[in-house]
């Protein structure tokens, strides 16, 4: 989940939206900014599909003891969403393999943030085996295939992180206000010259970014729902969540 507190409501949006918002983002990517054309599809997949291990945990958000706002994915507790992880990645291996080892390294290389964590640990070692079973399956071991699944885990991180600074703003935050991503995307490419693109709001509606890697402009949308807090104090999280409307979040993504 992303959730923050905004003029007296909770706003949330499930992690799978989230990731189908960054689905769409990687849709639009230059072709020509694209390596290995016949891969397309399945990063593709890989994008839009990559929290779907959220999808259960999201229905019933949980309040963090003695905390202001419900647990967000960054501080969800570890023992749980390792768990959610880990299946997630198994129902994008149903459906496509290379999407699967694509969420897998994504997913690791979070977990190397916190190399001590003994949760971590564990998930590590069981994503190592996956990642080295596929990889000997789809035949990748060349250094030509490691560069091209490199940089598909780049896009992803890309647009996923590009997702994340949409949704975990309130809209129109100005920079200086901003938690995530102030200086720019994690991720690089020589092809947009090195540096890291950042985004910056401007306005509630549109996004603008310093670098384009994109066919043209994006009109996006994401759904969420807005809790009043005295809803949570009367109803419980859960319900208030539940009965809550849906709105959607409708913006423009465009070069600065």
């Amino acid at each position: 989940m992303i959730v923050y507190e905004h003029k007296g409501t909770l706003r949330f949006y499930e992690q799978h939206q989230h990731a189908q918002l960054a689905g769409k983002i990687a849709a639009a990517w230059k072709k020509d900014y694209f390596i290995g054309a016949e891969y397309w599809d399945d990063v593709m997949y890989a994008v839009k599909e990559h929290d779907r291990g959220w999808i259960d945990l999201d229905d019933s958000p949980m309040w963090e003891v003695g905390q202001r706002l419900p647990y967000g994915f960054w501080n969800y507790p570890l023992a749980i969403k390792k768990h959610f992880y880990h299946l997630g990645v198994n129902e994008v291996e149903d459906v496509n393999p290379y999407a699967a080892l694509l969420c897998s390294l994504q997913f690791c290389k979070l977990m190397q943030m916190i190399p001590e964590d003994p949760h971590a640990i564990d998930f590590l070692k069981l994503e190592k085996k996956r990642q080295e079973r596929l990889e000997e399956q789809l035949m990748l071991q060349s250094q030509d295939a490691k560069e091209r699944l490199a940089f598909h885990l780049a896009l992803l991180r890309f647009c996923d992180d590009l997702s994340i600074y949409m949704c975990i703003h309130p809209p129109g935050t100005v920079k200086s206000k901003e938690t995530w991503f102030r200086d720019g995307l994690t991720e690089t490419f020589d092809f947009l010259g090195g540096n890291p693109v950042i985004p910056s709001w401007d306005g509630e509606a549109i996004v603008r970014l310093t670098a384009f890697p994109f066919q043209s402009d994006l009109q996006l949308e994401v759904p969420y729902r807005e809790v009043e807090t005295a809803e949570v104090s009367l109803l419980g999280l859960t319900d208030a969540y539940k009965q809550a409307k849906l709105s959607k979040l409708c913006l423009t993504l465009t070069k600065a």
